[in-house]
């Protein structure tokens, strides 16, 4: 079975609020026992800023995203994330903890 593990980081909770990374590791298990892939991630460029609240929270700034980075799109997310042998999507959430 093959799990892929999740964390977003976002501007906000509200729109305008985007993704602004994405990261992910996969969870491999069999009748064996587990093992943890790889993990990855992805820089997006922010459309709208970055508000000094959120960036105290996971401290990604402006200036960490390099010339080459693009605004986050749904069809990048789902591609990144809906892969063939992917069972199951897990999500970390943090929400209202800091």
């Amino acid at each position: 079975m093959r799990f892929r593990v999740l964390d977003l980081e976002t501007t906000g909770f509200e729109p305008p609020a985007e993704v602004i990374e994405l990261g992910i590791a996969d969870l491999l298990g069999d009748e064996r026992g587990m093992a943890i892939g790889p993990p990855r991630s992805w820089l997006y460029r922010p459309q709208h800023g970055i508000p000094p609240e959120t960036k105290a929270v996971h401290h990604l700034t402006e200036s960490d995203f390099g010339l080459l980075t693009f605004p986050c799109s749904p069809g990048q997310l789902r591609g990144s994330l809906i892969e063939p042998g992917v069972d199951m999507l897990v999500a970390h959430n943090r929400y209202g903890c800091y």
